[in-house]
C-alpha cells in the first residue's frame, strides 16, 4: 500500500532591515534534516521540506520566492531554530552618489594620465627617430673623406706629386732634344763625333 502524502502550507513572513532581508518560514513538527534551501538559476530562493507522520502518511511543502534586486546571492544563509526557518539574504552594499562621483573622477583621471603617458611615449619615439636620422646623416658626411682616400688608393696615378710630374716632363724634353741633336755630349765621345763629321764633310766636297 502506497503511503499518503499530505501537502502543507507553511506560514511565511518577510523582515526587511537596513543590511539584509530575512525570510521566516514557520514549519511546526519539522526538523532540520527535513528541510532544504536552494537558489534557482531563474533568480528565486526555494524552500522545501518533507517529514513522515507514520508509515502510511507524510507531510511535505515547497515554497519559492523571487530574490530581492539588491540581494547578494553569494551571502545567502539559513538557520533553523524553534520550528522557524530563517533565510537571511544580505543586501549588496549601496554606493552613495558622492562615492560614485569620486569613483568616476578617479577613472577619468586615470584615463587622462594614461593618454598623457602614451602621448609622451610617442613624442619620445619621434625624437629618437629624428636623432637617428641626424646621426646617420653625420655618418655619411664623415665617411666622405674615407671614400676619397679609398679612391686614391685604388687609383695611385692621381697621387703623383707635382714635383714628380715636372721631373717626368723634363726627362721627356731632354730625350726629344737628344733625338734632334740639340744637345751634344762632351768629352772623348764628343771629339770622336766631331772627327767623323769633318771626314763626312770633306768627302762631300770632293
Amino acid at each position: 500500500m502506497t503511503a499518503q502524502v499530505q501537502e502543507f502550507e507553511p506560514k511565511c513572513d518577510w523582515v526587511h532591515e537596513d543590511g539584509c532581508h530575512t525570510l521566516l518560514v514557520h514549519v511546526p513538527g519539522f526538523k532540520r534534516e527535513n528541510l532544504k534551501v536552494q537558489v534557482t538559476t531563474s533568480g528565486n530562493v526555494r524552500v522545501l521540506g518533507e517529514r513522515k507522520v507514520n508509515d502510511k502518511k507524510s507531510i511535505r511543502f515547497q515554497k519559492e520566492f523571487k530574490l530581492p534586486e539588491d540581494c547578494d546571492v553569494n551571502g545567502i544563509s539559513a538557520k533553523f531554530e524553534g520550528e522557524v526557518l530563517r533565510v537571511r539574504l544580505p543586501k549588496t552594499p549601496a554606493v552613495s552618489k558622492e562615492e560614485e562621483a569620486k569613483q568616476e573622477a578617479k577613472h577619468t583621471a586615470e584615463d587622462h594620465d594614461k593618454a598623457s603617458s602614451e602621448a609622451q611615449d610617442q613624442k619620445a619615439q619621434r625624437r629618437g627617430g629624428d636623432r637617428a636620422r641626424e646621426e646617420a646623416s653625420e655618418g655619411l658626411l664623415a665617411d666622405k673623406p674615407a671614400t676619397e682616400e679609398k679612391y686614391q688608393k685604388m687609383h695611385p696615378r692621381n697621387l703623383l706629386p707635382k714635383k714628380t710630374k715636372l721631373l717626368a716632363v723634363l726627362i721627356v724634353a731632354v730625350a726629344v732634344a737628344l733625338g734632334l741633336g740639340m744637345l751634344r755630349p762632351k768629352g772623348p765621345i764628343n771629339q770622336d763625333l766631331n772627327d767623323r763629321w769633318r771626314m763626312t764633310s770633306n768627302l762631300t766636297k770632293m
